[in-house]
């Protein structure tokens, strides 16, 4: 099928009131086809097929009891004619205008169909009319020949790239919030009548040595083009832009990822910026920079208790803390903060500025890696390019056009219309949006009606066409109504989050005038609330410390009680250790100095040692020891006695498997014999070596218990 075909004949076009009166005079007046053709220079082949249509119109029109056509004598009105093309459609012009008006609904409601999708839909659309052609039943969606010829169709209709809208955004700006953000400046007006260089907007964006380079001039054809950047990822500083609805603007804020601010971190910056350091790993702003951004705020806005100014800005936790509070308060800095997730629509610098910043500061870094072959961009060079890409996109007119879109200034309530909030308002009220506002609830009932012929079913959304009849005189005839797309595919909902379900257990944000006495004293109390937590917990925790100290601190009596009936009650679980370990040595042989007198409950029961008398080890040489440290133990072999009490220790290092092997460099220190805990400790192998399991246990049991 040729999609573009272009008429290579073109002949006179028909005036179809001619038409109509030719097929009048025929059926009518009985005058002949070809008279009645000639009389209004008509073709009569045309005026042929004509009177057919015409009959068959009028026949379906009459009763049932009617088996004659009769012609009336009233006029009859204008006949629709369409052509060849337009009769075999698929769907009728109301139908595909349906279609449309629910391709654009699911657009504005951030949820787009792609081709692949509306072909999917037609697909199902038409089988529930049940004009689904063979070839689509065949490929299960409709062809790609109709939907070029449905875009032509539908100017209003294109093919678009989105952006990116999270689902919180998309949640969040609704009618609500909205009205709310609009009721607060309303209030801070009233009272303080600003003027349009009193209103600020203050925002943060990060900046990054790495961004999407500008589109490139290549060969046609080229399956991949390429364009180089500093690297895989970047570093990340963040520039605080503030601006008024005067369309003018306060030289920007810094921050950079460094310990200590230094000189070249700021070459190139626009006069009177500003640059802060966060912390060696971080470029983002903190409560504390956040009190110095302030500061550069009311150096260059001069605002003062007498001659206060507006600021608007989000609600990032840095600009909500008491001190910034406080020191706005002060010098006459009246805050409004905008809903959460409502950037992207009611704040000036997000609407038209800090785009056109981002799409001219890719254009200014690829001109200088372009101009700078096999260097690489730091962020000792961002400050610069930064500006230049300020002074490009932070003009007078993208600045006013911001606060006019938005309906700060001027100030305007109507700014947003219904159809900015058709999908926020569906997912907060639970209720589908429609293009049609008259829903009727019988929805199932009215599909069936349809399905079955019925002439009064009505769907929602759906168009019908009354009256429509060749005249008055026959029986008027109401054409059957066509199902709106909905029942296809229903519109997305979602329910919205209650308070119960947010984040920490916080309560939803909303638009706030912080500066305000009663959100400055609530702000004050969560404090307070917050500081006698801290110091409940600080509380209890040195309670459990106590009461872990006393368990430690038991008298030695008590201790040998509990062991002595241990051991009385265990007498009959005593096993010698040659049954443990085929070793001929026990495996915590000590010395005859030793007073240590080995449980038979320690055999099974290893997780609780006896420890009812002091453990003392007499090192022997070329024997193998397990040495306590604060946080492990380590195994090593005796190999000198530099002192009394002292051992020359040679370490093992433990490997792969639980294994233990000899270091590369020799690990010897001299340690005090009251560090070893266990031992002689029989190894196996010859390297590397291995422990026991039930060995391996005992000696961390003792290690932990040591610990304590």
């Amino acid at each position: 099928m040729v999609r573009n075909y272009i008429k290579k004949k073109v002949g006179p076009e028909i005036n179809e009131r001619d038409v109509e009166e030719a097929v009048k005079l025929v059926l009518e007046k009985n005058v002949p086809i070809r008279q009645a053709a000639e009389s209004f220079g008509l073709v009569h082949t045309m005026l042929f097929y004509r009177i057919k249509k015409a009959k068959a119109l009028l026949k379906t029109n009459l009763p049932s009891e009617h088996t004659d056509i009769r012609v009336p004598s009233a006029p009859a009105p204008l006949l629709t004619f369409n052509s060849k093309y337009t009769s075999n459609q698929v769907f009728s012009a109301q139908e595909e205008k349906m279609l449309e008006e629910y391709i654009i609904t699911c657009s504005a409601m951030n949820y787009g169909l792609t081709y692949k999708i509306i072909r999917a839909l037609a697909f199902q659309y038409a089988e529930k009319l049940g004009r689904c052609p063979k070839k689509w039943e065949d490929n299960k969606t409709a062809g790609l020949d109709w939907l070029k010829g449905f875009m032509k169709r539908h100017k209003d209709l294109s093919l678009r790239k989105p952006e990116n809208t999270s689902l919180a955004r998309t949640l969040g700006f609704n009618r609500k919030n909205i009205e709310e953000f609009q009721k607060n400046l309303d209030d801070v007006y009233k009272k303080h009548k600003f003027s349009p260089s009193d209103i600020y907007n203050l925002d943060e964006t990060g900046i990054k040595t790495v961004v999407q380079a500008p589109n490139v001039v290549a060969k046609k054809g080229t399956k991949q083009v390429g364009q180089v950047v500093s690297g895989e990822r970047g570093s990340l500083i963040t520039m605080v832009a503030t601006v008024n609805a005067a369309g003018n603007t306060i030289p920007p804020v810094f921050i950079f990822p460094r310990a200590r601010l230094h000189d070249s971190l700021m070459v190139g910056a626009i006069s009177g910026s500003l640059g802060f350091v966060n912390s060696p790993t971080s470029g983002w702003i903190t409560n504390a920079l956040f009190l110095k951004v302030l500061e550069h705020f009311v150096k260059y806005s001069h605002c003062s208790k007498e001659s206060p100014v507006l600021l608007i800005l989000d609600n990032h936790e840095s600009h909500c803390t008491l001190d910034a509070i406080l020191y706005a308060r002060d010098n006459g800095i009246c805050i409004v903060t905008i809903p959460p997730h409502c950037s992207h629509r009611v704040q000036p610098l997000d609407v038209s500025i800090l785009g056109p910043f981002k799409q001219n500061l890719a254009t200014v870094q690829n001109n200088w890696l372009t101009n700078n072959p096999g260097s690489k961009l730091s962020i000792h060079d961002l400050a610069g390019l930064a500006s230049k890409a300020f002074n490009l996109a932070f003009t007078r007119k993208n600045i006013l056009k911001g606060f006019e879109e938005c309906g700060i200034w001027p100030y305007s309530t109507t700014v947003f219309t219904d159809e900015d909030f058709p999908f926020s308002e569906a997912m907060i009220t639970s209720s589908t949006p429609t293009p049609d506002t008259t829903k009727s609830s019988n929805l199932g009932r009215e599909n069936e009606n349809y399905s079955q012929g019925t002439s009064n079913a009505r769907p929602t959304g759906s168009t019908s066409i009354e009256n429509e009849s060749l005249n008055d005189g026959i029986l008027n005839k109401t054409v059957a109504v066509s199902p709106s797309p909905e029942v296809v595919r229903p519109y997305p909902q979602l329910q919205a989050k209650s308070s119960v379900e947010c984040k920490k257990g916080r309560e939803p944000g909303k638009s706030k005038i912080i500066t305000a006495t009663p959100e400055k004293i609530r702000l004050e109390e969560e404090i307070k609330r917050k500081l006698l937590e801290k110091q409940k917990k600080e509380e209890l925790r040195k309670q459990r410390d106590i009461k872990a100290k006393r368990k430690l601190d038991l008298p030695e009596k008590n201790k040998k009680s509990g062991h002595n009936k241990r051991r009385k009650t265990n007498k009959h679980k005593s096993i010698s250790y040659e049954s443990d370990c085929d070793d001929p040595d026990p495996i915590y042989m000590e010395s005859g100095e030793s007073d240590w007198v080995e449980s038979s409950e320690e055999d099974d029961n290893f997780d609780r040692p006896n420890l009812s008398k002091q453990v003392k080890i007499c090192p022997m040489l070329e024997k193998y020891y397990a040495v306590f440290y604060d946080i492990s133990w380590y195994l090593g072999r005796v190999v000198d006695f530099p002192d009394e009490g002292f051992s020359k220790i040679k370490f093992l290092k433990e490997g792969l498997g639980d294994s233990y092997e000899w270091p590369k460099h020799d690990d010897v220190q001299v340690i005090e014999n009251k560090y070893l805990f266990y031992g002689p400790v029989p190894l196996i192998g010859n390297g590397p070596f291995l422990i026991d399991d039930k060995c391996k246990r005992r000696i961390r049991s003792k290690y932990s218990m040591l610990k304590k």
